[in-house]
């Protein structure tokens, strides 16, 4: 064959040879790519373009401060063309103030020609080289609790009269039923064991507390688990190392806390939990709301989920809360309702509290009085209410009530009544529970069915409040638990709500909410 006819055929050949490759490969292959040299070909290499192809942009890792023009950080893809340069484009309230050029994955660091202020609404897009739009990031705004407005409703303070009705008399005769003996010691000094940092970083995401009942326990819950980590450190705002009493209406759980600065003065908080078990629970984890607290120190702007946690809490204005143990939800007044021991007085704070403002709508005072010996009863620090709207306080015995041969140390009396034309009346209950399971009361929280949980740290009562008041409580109908950590220590609980059969407890030394399984 001509030796001009071979060389035809063979341009021919490669022509139609690289148009293939063209055809079915462009995009296809990582760039820049280079083709192998072929016998007699005068084109050596040529270099395929294919646009950038990212999946799973994560901006979490770049840093912004109020109050600072600097931004550091990496944004993370996987996708094709990974080492390609890109332009990162920077937003301000849409206004472009900032572009430059950056490897997705890789530590950039810049000064803004602005600082950034608390108003700041900050949103990235990446551009390939021709100024394409590659991705969008969500808007990033400075990490900020969110505060209700801190006025409660005008004209609503003390409707419902002072003075408790007296009808708390006492029985001649006590009716003593023997509780079970919990079998730990919780006298004089606690020994908690947290297994918790009291701050959480990203790297704790697989943190998960146990608590375990123990073998001396009644028909227990068989185990709490974390379920959701609380913010714990204390700032100007709120004293996040302070939870107390706690209650749930609807979808999201209210907490008390007591202040750290004004003695007998706190906020209530929400959480909207249904907020936070939508989040992307593989990417969070449980101790997102840690995450956003250390971001809220620090002035940080953030975005995504982390955006979502920080707007699933609601912070209320300061109202009286004494230590803010007694807390609950009356359904029957929508309203929750906390009782507190009065600065220098034996009278009690009675206060109803609106879920939408989460400020004081409604308040009055009262003394507890025994009308037998018309003496005054020492306020206790707990409170339920059940779904009929009406009202328990467990009382424990101390020194001074001992006089009574038929009361010991440490007896467990229930007070029930209800708020009724604006008067609040309560009577005891004719038994007695002798023995409580811990040192320290805690919280008192009822279920759906009407059992009473009396809460001491590590370990509860649980007593059908029907039974209790009218009388006919027996030993079987008592359930009891202990429960120790895995290390074999306890737990401080500081509270107890319910989801209609589920049950949490609220712990502290780090604060979690821990969801129980049976």
């Amino acid at each position: 064959m001509d030796r001009k006819i071979e060389g035809i055929i063979a341009a021919l050949m490669t022509v139609i040879w690289l148009v293939l490759l063209n055809v079915f490969f462009s995009g296809k292959v990582t760039a820049p790519d280079q083709v192998k040299i072929l016998p007699d070909m005068r084109i050596t290499y040529i270099r395929l373009e294919a646009t950038p192809e990212y999946t799973a942009v994560s901006y979490d890792d770049v840093t912004m401060k109020n109050n600072s023009n600097v931004i550091s950080g990496a944004i993370g893809a996987k996708g094709y063309h990974l080492d390609s340069p890109v332009d990162l484009a920077v937003f301000n309230t849409e206004r472009l103030i900032f572009k430059h050029s950056i490897r997705i994955n890789q530590n950039f660091k810049f000064n803004l020609p602005e600082k950034l202020n608390k108003d700041a609404r900050i949103k990235f897009e990446l551009l390939d080289r021709h100024g394409k739009m590659l991705n969008q990031s969500k808007p990033f705004e400075v990490a900020k609790w969110c505060f209700l407005p801190n006025k409660p409703e005008a004209g609503a303070v003390n409707d419902f009269g002072t003075v408790l009705d007296r009808n708390l008399s006492r029985v001649g005769t006590f009716n003593i039923v023997e509780a079970p003996k919990t079998g730990l010691s919780f006298l004089h000094e606690m020994h908690y064991n947290t297994t918790l940092q009291m701050e959480m970083h990203k790297t704790d995401v697989a943190e998960d507390s146990r608590l375990i009942a123990l073998g001396r326990s009644i028909n227990p819950i068989r185990q709490f688990a974390t379920s959701i980590m609380l913010p714990t450190i204390s700032d100007n705002s709120v004293n996040w190392s302070s939870p107390q009493g706690s209650a749930i209406e609807g979808e999201k759980m209210y907490v008390v806390y007591e202040d750290s600065r004004h003695k007998n003065f706190g906020r209530v908080v929400s959480f909207d939990l249904k907020k936070l078990r939508l989040l992307d629970t593989d990417k969070t984890k449980k101790n997102i709301l840690r995450v956003v607290e250390s971001r809220v120190r620090k002035g940080i702007l953030i975005q995504g989920d982390l955006l979502t946690a920080l707007n699933s809490i609601e912070v209320g204005p300061y109202i009286y809360t004494g230590h803010g143990q007694a807390f609950a939800y009356n359904k029957q007044t929508k309203m929750f309702v906390l009782t507190a021991l009065t600065n220098g007085s034996a009278k009690q704070i009675f206060e109803q509290i609106d879920p939408k403002t989460l400020s004081v709508k409604k308040t009055g005072i009262f003394d507890f009085w025994n009308s037998e010996n018309d003496k005054k009863v020492t306020g206790e620090r707990n409170l339920a209410i059940d779904k009929k709207g009406n009202l328990y306080i467990v009382s424990v015995v101390g020194n001074s009530d001992v006089k009574d041969t038929n009361l010991k140390r440490g007896d467990i009396l229930l007070y029930h009544g209800k708020l009724e034309h604006g008067k609040l009346s309560m009577s005891l209950a004719k038994t007695v529970v002798r023995s409580k399971p811990g040192y320290y009361t805690q919280f008192l929280s009822i279920d759906e069915s009407g059992r009473l949980y009396f809460l001491t740290d590590g370990a509860y009562l649980g007593i059908p409040s029907t039974k209790w008041v009218d009388g006919s409580l027996e030993f079987s109908d008592i359930n009891m638990a202990v429960y120790a950590t895995e290390s074999g220590g306890t737990r401080e609980f500081e509270s107890q709500v319910w989801e209609g059969e589920k049950s949490m407890i609220l712990t502290n030394r780090g604060s979690e909410l821990m969801l129980g399984s049976k």
